[in-house]
């Protein structure tokens, strides 16, 4: 556990994906690649690992991850993780992950773990990927000492048909929404600089994975009377259109049609539904009652706003 071998081989990992120039322009990679420098690590390691000479730490053992397709990076947070707690480590990465960032990703790991210097973690560590295959998925599950299910409820259930040793444990990640709720008294009070940090966090929140993390907002609530509230919207979303002018964050493909095919979904099955849309990297739909639906949420800026005038 904590071996120093493995921090050194992060912050080599951070340096190598910082120095690449076309990972600038992913957001996800720049957050990877910050979040493993030795610096972060070591703050990681002081809140959550307590050692003591009255606590023993070990290896649960062989540990078998389901990573999610939809943020690829995820598997690394996963990994890392487990590498710290000195695991052997089977990594299952969705065979949906195949854009050129992912794959320059793959090349750089592969160069590092072929390096003899990080023998010790090659030998433990196993990066594989595999279609939809019961047989496989039931072999690894059968022969693991924990299993870490990424993707939401669907994959949770799926993966619970394959039996666990009876010593085996499990770790969940299931469906989870997120919302921000705004107070239109304060966008309008509230000063220049304060207002620049909240839309950073907003943008930080909704863009670094596309909107499909867990604490990515979809529905935003906004908490004033009409007035107030369509003053304060159109001052926070100009502001977001700013900070994404600086950021110059890229889309994929496809983005932006998935946005209008899921607004027009939600026009049809709810009423009084209003589009906005005019700027591309962000599709507004205001609605006049609480509602989350995945189905109709591709993420990559589709957000829906009700407006209250009290909590209930």
């Amino acid at each position: 556990i904590l071996d120093s071998t493995v921090l050194n081989f992060l912050n080599e990992l951070s340096n190598k994906i910082l120095s690449q120039k076309e990972f600038k322009k992913s957001g996800q990679l720049v957050s990877l690649g910050f979040w493993l420098r030795k610096a972060n690590i070591n703050s990681i390691i002081k809140n959550n690992f307590f050692v003591n000479k009255t606590i023993l730490l070990k290896p649960k053992g062989l540990v078998f991850h389901i990573a999610p397709s939809n943020i690829e990076s995820m598997f690394v947070y996963s990994w890392v993780v487990s590498l710290l707690c000195g695991n052997k480590n089977i990594v299952r990465i969705s065979s949906k992950n195949n854009n050129v960032d992912f794959k320059n990703l793959f090349i750089i790991l592969e160069t590092l773990l072929s390096d003899l210097k990080w023998q010790k973690i090659y030998e433990r560590n196993v990066f594989i990927t595999y279609e939809h295959n019961d047989e496989i998925s039931s072999f690894f599950s059968n022969n693991c000492d924990v299993r870490v299910l990424w993707g939401g409820n669907q994959t949770i259930n799926k993966f619970r048909q394959f039996k666990l040793q009876p010593y085996a444990s499990e770790i969940c990640f299931a469906n989870k929404k997120s919302l921000s709720i705004l107070n239109s008294k304060d966008i309008l009070n509230i000063t220049k600089e304060k207002l620049k940090i909240l839309t950073r966090g907003f943008v930080n929140d909704s863009y670094t994975f596309d909107q499909m993390a867990c604490s990515s907002p979809r529905l935003i609530v906004w908490l004033g009377n009409d007035n107030e509230t369509n003053l304060a919207k159109d001052i926070f979303w100009k502001n977001v259109e700013k900070h994404l002018d600086n950021i110059n964050h890229q889309f994929q493909e496809g983005d932006s049609f998935n946005k209008c095919l899921a607004s027009n979904s939600l026009a049809i099955d709810l009423s009084s539904v209003k589009i906005i849309d005019n700027d591309p990297r962000f599709t507004r739909v205001q609605i006049n009652k609480p509602f989350i639906h995945d189905n109709n949420l591709y993420g990559s800026g589709l957000f829906l706003e009700l407006n209250i005038k009290e909590f209930k």
